[in-house]
């Protein structure tokens, strides 16, 4: 019967998680176990781990093999195993590529990242984009990252809007036990996110590990906080960032600046990076990490066109739109203050929840004063900032992201500051690896975590030889300036020589 079925054993092979079914429910199957004597469970088989229609036919080809034998059923079992460990490792076990300027520097920030020259080895029974977009908020409703004690700020700035900041642990408050120039995490969540965020919260509880601060900057009106004034919490606007920039710098002069945005906090910060570049001041940053940042806006189907993606992003839009929604209507008695918006009755929004299309174009952009919504995604975009970051930048992202259309990798090459890392699975904002991964780091956290040491220890190591920056050590918003001048080789130069 084998014999007769060569093309089925071929598309045995194949990966077709759309087609998957479930193994449980083949009757022969469950006879081949039961031969097994209740050894392995059928309701504890995993679906969708990439078996084709195939094995369905193949089982009906032997159906002639009288299945009493547990020979039989000990054989079939390890050839499906030796067969998944085969595909895992040739299609979803791999190193992520990486992208960037072979300077010097870059080349030792790379050195210093063991998980960006490792292979990824994603959860097996989440292997795919969407298992592992879902499981990384399953996991923050398990019960298994921990909620930590935060210290809300309320600020009003000059304008009259209230930015809200999360602290672990407050400045000069009883908790704090840090030193004055231990460096501090700024954390940027995303659309409508804020401190319950699983993603958020791991990078919180990486900052404590490491004895650093840790600031969460909540958009306006975001996780509780209270909206002062009719701006809505956008891709586009950069001034909190500059502002609470600006307030890290005068209440911790010596703490080293550390950045790491998520999502559309990722795109937030990836603007700030660039914009502050062409300040005097500069960006006050060490390094900044740009986690699964959507990148062009332009390119990601939006509304309607969302249901023909073929990466399936519609049920995820539909979720963000009445997230956005629910956001707009509970600050709705601030947002009609604006002028564009006193005409807008709150009905219109409804017609149209599950389209967030619909509310760009009815609130978005009439309040930042864009002409359309085209203009908007291109103003939002990070792919059009990227050649002006002048601050050690890591991308991070999956190439499988349900969200990402566009990925910076000639940007990336062609700019010393930045570093773009792409794994092959991950989803957004997933990268769980292990066979439990509900409990412990993610692949995310740990490539962050190794990032940022790597730039606090090389420009520690500069600042203790007295070295200024070389054209391939990018040094322009560094640690400490130093004030001598040295005509031998950087810094990191001589650590590469002695490696």
């Amino acid at each position: 019967a084998l014999r007769r079925t060569p093309r089925r054993l071929v598309e045995f092979g194949r990966p077709a998680v759309g087609r998957a079914i479930n193994l449980a429910s083949t009757y022969r199957l469950r006879i081949l176990f039961q031969n097994l004597n209740h050894v392995i469970d059928p309701v504890m088989v995993p679906k969708g781990l990439g078996i084709g229609l195939g094995v369905r036919k193949v089982l009906n080809s032997v159906g002639r093999i009288q299945p009493t034998d547990p020979r039989i059923a000990g054989g079939l079992v390890a050839a499906y195993l030796a067969w998944w460990t085969a595909h895992y490792r040739k299609h979803i076990a791999h190193k992520p590529r990486l992208s960037y300027l072979r300077t010097s520097y870059n080349q030792q920030v790379v050195l210093r990242c063991a998980s960006l020259r490792a292979t990824f080895l994603p959860t097996p029974w989440l292997s795919s984009a969407h298992a592992q977009t879902i499981g990384s908020v399953v996991r923050g409703l398990n019960g298994t990252l921990p909620l930590l004690q935060l210290d809300r700020e309320l600020i009003t700035d000059a304008g009259g809007g209230t930015v809200a900041l999360d602290w672990q642990p407050r400045p000069c408050s009883a908790r704090d036990t840090l030193s004055a120039d231990a460096p501090t995490l700024v954390v940027l969540h995303g659309l409508t996110g804020g401190t319950m965020e699983p993603h958020v919260r791991m990078l919180l509880k990486m900052a404590v590990n490491n004895k650093w601060r840790a600031v969460l900057l909540n958009g306006r009106g975001c996780s509780d906080a209270p909206m002062t004034s009719p701006q809505p919490y956008t891709a586009g606007y950069t001034g909190d960032v500059f502002w609470l920039i600006k307030l890290l710098k005068k209440r911790l002069p010596n703490s080293p600046l550390l950045a790491a945005g998520v999502s559309l906090g990722a795109s937030v910060l990836t603007k700030y990076v660039s914009e502050a570049s062409d300040t005097a001041d500069g960006t006050g940053l060490v390094a900044a990490a740009s986690i699964s940042n959507p990148m062009n806006f332009q390119t990601i189907p939006m509304g309607q066109n969302s249901t023909r993606d073929p990466k399936l992003l519609w049920p995820y839009m539909v979720v963000l739109s009445i997230r956005m929604y629910h956001y707009m209507i509970k600050h709705w008695h601030t947002m009609k203050q604006h002028p564009k918006l006193e005409r807008l009755k709150r009905r219109k929004l409804l017609p149209k929840f599950y389209d967030i299309t619909h509310l760009e174009d009815m609130i978005i952009v009439p309040v930042y004063g864009y002409s359309s919504r085209e203009e908007y995604y291109r103003d939002s975009s990070s792919i059009n900032y990227i050649h002006r970051i002048q601050t050690p930048t890591l991308f991070f992202a999956s190439t499988d992201d349900p969200f990402i259309r566009t990925h910076p990798e000639r940007e990336c090459a062609a700019n010393p500051y930045t570093i773009c890392a792409l794994t092959e699975k991950g989803g957004h904002c997933g990268f769980m690896d292990g066979v439990f991964p509900f409990s412990g780091d993610t692949l995310m956290t740990r490539v962050v975590q190794e990032f940022f040491h790597a730039n606090l220890d090389l420009r520690y190591e500069a600042h203790a030889h007295g070295r200024h920056a070389e054209p391939d050590f990018p040094l322009s918003t560094g640690l400490v300036k130093s004030a001598g001048t040295s005509s031998g080789p950087n810094v990191a130069h001589r650590i590469v020589s002695s490696l």
